[in-house]
């Protein structure tokens, strides 16, 4: 049985951007947001007790039909290193390793990942 994911509409803030949420007994234990006008997937995040039960993946697959549905041809992600092998499990491939700066200065690794979504 795979998750259901409800549509919580557009986070307000600088830029629109669609986000998910996935519900389960009434709290809110995953989120994933998509950025269509730079054919981004801006995050994707479940808590501990949701990790390695399908949340992620029906976050993911929710955004890309989405992604879709606007005529997106491409999804980039700057995913953390440890993320890494979920998302490439999904289709995503390596563009290059690089870094973030944090908002307090420091610096986080990061993966620039791709999806073809034809």
């Amino acid at each position: 049985m795979r998750p259901t994911v409800r549509t919580d509409g557009f986070i307000r803030g600088t830029h629109p951007e669609d986000a998910r949420s996935f519900l389960e007994d009434g709290c809110v234990v995953g989120v994933g947001v998509l950025f269509a006008k730079n054919n981004e997937l801006r995050a994707c995040y479940v808590t501990p007790a949701a990790s390695r039960k399908g949340v992620a993946s029906a976050l993911i697959r929710e955004l890309e039909q989405e992604a879709r549905k606007q005529n997106l041809t491409v999804l980039d992600v700057d995913s953390s290193v440890t993320a890494e092998p979920f998302y490439a499990a999904h289709g995503y491939e390596v563009r290059e390793h690089c870094e973030h700066i944090l908002s307090n200065g420091q610096p986080m690794a990061c993966v620039r990942m791709r999806k073809n979504l034809k």
